[in-house]
C-alpha cells in the first residue's frame, strides 16, 4: 500500500514540475513576442526599424502590422500554448525575420549585443515549448536547450 502511494505522490510531484516548466516556457516564448510588438511605441526603436526598413524599400508601415502580428502571436502562446503549427509559425517569422535583416545589414549578424544570434536560442525555446506540450521525451528536449544555449558560444 505504501509503495503504490509513493509511486502516486512521485507522479503527481513530476506533474506539477512538468506544468510548472511548461507555464515558465510558454511564459517566456510569449514575453518576447509582446516585448518586440509593444516596443513599437518607442519613439527609438520606431527610428531603428525605420532605418532597416528603409535600406530595403520596405514602408514604415509594414513595422506596424508586424509588431501588431507580434503581440498578438504573445496573447495565443499565453492563453493557448505552443502547438507543432505555432512552433513552424515563430521558426517562419524568426527565419524571415533574420534574413530581412541580414539582407540590409550583413555586419548585424555578428552584432556585440546578440541581435540577431539570440534568434537560436529562442528558437531552442520555442521548440522545447513544443515538446514539453506535446507530452515529448524530456531528456530530448533539454538537449535541444542546451543545444540553443550553447550555439552562442560558438
Amino acid at each position: 500500500m505504501n509503495v503504490n502511494r509513493g509511486r502516486f505522490m512521485a507522479e503527481e510531484v513530476e506533474r506539477d514540475r512538468r506544468e510548472s516548466d511548461l507555464f515558465w516556457m510558454r511564459f517566456g516564448v510569449a514575453s518576447l513576442w509582446l516585448l518586440t510588438g509593444i516596443l513599437v511605441l518607442h519613439p527609438f526603436y520606431r527610428e531603428v526599424g525605420r532605418a532597416y526598413l528603409a535600406l530595403l524599400g520596405i514602408p514604415d508601415l509594414v513595422m506596424y502590422v508586424l509588431c501588431a502580428f507580434e503581440v498578438g502571436l504573445g496573447v495565443w502562446i499565453l492563453a493557448r500554448g505552443v502547438s507543432f503549427r505555432l512552433a513552424w509559425l515563430q521558426t517562419v517569422t524568426v527565419v524571415g525575420f533574420t534574413v530581412v535583416l541580414v539582407a540590409s545589414d550583413p555586419m548585424i549578424w555578428v552584432h556585440p549585443f546578440g541581435v540577431l544570434s539570440k534568434n537560436v536560442p529562442f528558437l531552442a525555446l520555442v521548440w522545447s515549448a513544443w515538446m514539453l506540450e506535446s507530452g515529448g521525451d524530456l531528456s530530448k528536449m533539454r538537449w535541444v536547450l542546451l543545444g540553443g544555449i550553447a550555439f552562442i558560444w560558438l
